[in-house]
């Protein structure tokens, strides 16, 4: 796939309903489009990310680019996660990429992700978005240590919005009570 053909492609998914008609068609468009991505997509992707397209690239700027780009990776990265988490040790240094991977991190559902998050939480320049990106995507793996992360977390970001606060307490209480039972 070529970064061209990627760009239309993610605005075409990303803008409105368009040729396109149906929610159901969209849904199928999507799929469609995902299971013919091969795994060398995924360092497309990331360079769209990394290098986002102009505007005069794509026409537009569409609204939920982000979300079909955060989607495309999701779906490829299950494929060979260890492959993608490879990648994701580098990308999730860079701000600018790092609240999509953080959700992609979630979207894959695999432990090993857990480390990678657990990484961030050594930096000191997450801001109030990425910390609830970070409870959210803990609460997709579900590993072994996320309710130990969520703790941390608590103690550490005692002093953040009560956005964060509540995304954490809100997944703390259910964890600790799927844990009692």
């Amino acid at each position: 796939m070529k970064r061209n053909q990627a760009i239309c492609t993610l605005a075409e998914l990303a803008g409105s309903l368009g040729p396109y008609g149906t929610l159901e068609s969209r849904l199928e468009a999507t799929v469609n489009w995902h299971n013919s991505l091969d795994l060398d997509s995924i360092d497309v992707l990331i360079d769209i990310l990394l290098n986002p397209p102009l505007d005069k690239e794509i026409n537009k700027t569409p609204e939920y680019f982000e979300g079909e780009i955060i989607e495309a990776l999701t779906s490829i990265g299950k494929r060979d996660a260890t492959n993608f988490l490879k990648k994701a040790e580098y990308l999730i240094n860079l701000k600018q990429v790092r609240p999509v991977i953080i959700d992609v991190i979630g979207g894959l559902r695999c432990e090993g992700g857990i480390f990678l998050l657990e990484s961030l939480l050594k930096k000191v320049d997450l801001n109030d978005d990425e910390l609830v990106r970070i409870v959210s995507s803990l609460a997709e793996i579900e590993g072994s240590k996320t309710l130990e992360l969520l703790e941390k977390m608590k103690k550490l970001y005692y002093n953040r919005s009560s956005e964060v606060l509540q995304q954490i307490n809100i997944w703390l209480g259910y964890f600790k009570n799927r844990k009692d039972r």
